[in-house]
């Protein structure tokens, strides 16, 4: 996951130059061109904190998603197989029957998966029960299985839970040191700063599918519209 740490337009290249920063450590610049540019506002260090948020928010929630969904296959007792893998991708599917075609590369198999559908033989939906965000799979003849999905404090709280959480916001902001998340109020005290954000502004319409697209580029599942609408039914 990266972020935008400070924006820079060159004029004589009519281009900006964004110094980004990845999660991982890794500091990096990119370069943008524009046919026409007007005055570059420079972001505060609470926006580019909110939107990086906002990100690792929306990856977590679709992860849990995904988790629930294993564990409702799990309970279906489908086998799980891999359809492709090369040294640095592996795609599984619980799709015994999909029969795929060859692929050169992850490219061409990623490309093929926003295509096509792989859920043809088991119908999945996702509920709103008592303000509570459950999965309900059918497959073929198998009885219904309900699987409840991490609610969203449940999520803030997988994510803060990671180092990397808290060393990013002392970057935004020094005067905030990382090891307050070892302070078991200032850790509850983040969570629902955490989360009184995500419900003020995840719905924002900045916060759109290309927002997404365009600031996680490396996952190639946000361009799928039906990424797109199952994160918005859980958000």
């Amino acid at each position: 996951m990266t972020s935008v740490i400070k924006d820079v337009f060159i004029k004589k290249i009519n281009s900006i130059k964004r110094d980004r920063y990845c999660k991982c450590g890794f500091l990096f610049s990119t370069f943008e061109k524009f046919q026409k540019l007007s005055k570059l506002k420079k972001s505060r260090p609470s926006s580019l904190w909110k939107n990086d948020r906002i990100l690792w928010y929306a990856i977590a929630r679709y992860n849990s998603y995904l988790k629930a969904l294993k564990k409702a296959f799990q309970k279906i007792k489908l086998k799980r197989k891999v359809i492709f893998k090369n040294n640095d991708f592996i795609y599984h599917t619980y799709n015994n029957k999909h029969k795929l075609p060859k692929f050169k590369n992850k490219k061409d198999f990623l490309n093929y998966t926003r295509k096509e559908s792989y859920n043809s033989d088991h119908n999945v939906k996702i509920l709103n029960i008592k303000g509570k965000s459950w999965l309900e799979v059918k497959y073929e003849n198998k009885p219904k299985v309900k699987v409840k999905i991490d609610d969203k404090k449940q999520t803030i709280s997988n994510i803060i839970k990671n180092p990397d959480y808290w060393w990013l916001r002392e970057f935004y902001f020094p005067n905030k040191e990382n090891t307050d998340r070892l302070d078991k109020d200032k850790f509850r005290k983040e969570i629902e700063e955490f989360y009184k954000s995500v419900c003020s502004y995840v719905t924002e319409l900045k916060y759109n599918q290309d927002f997404f697209i365009q600031n996680n580029p490396e996952a190639e599942t946000w361009k799928n519209s039906q990424t797109w609408q199952i994160y918005t039914k859980i958000r």
